[in-house]
């Protein structure tokens, strides 16, 4: 039985050091992604006032 896909909205680390998120649809291709913060809380606070927008999206936070 094939497990179904669920969106996710990823939180990590880029090259200059600061956090950033992506949104990846069931199929896993990045349909969006958001700016760069110096604080990992900064990301989930910018994230709280969208999450209306993914609904169904889990948070993962790669470190």
């Amino acid at each position: 039985m094939k497990q179904k896909r669920t969106p996710k909205i990823e939180i990590y680390k880029d090259e200059k050091d600061e956090w950033r998120w992506r949104y990846k649809a069931a199929n896993h291709k990045i349909v969006a992604q958001g700016e760069g913060y110096k604080r990992k809380e900064s990301v989930y606070k910018a994230l709280a006032s969208m999450k209306f927008d993914f609904p169904d999206a889990e948070i993962e936070t790669i470190e």
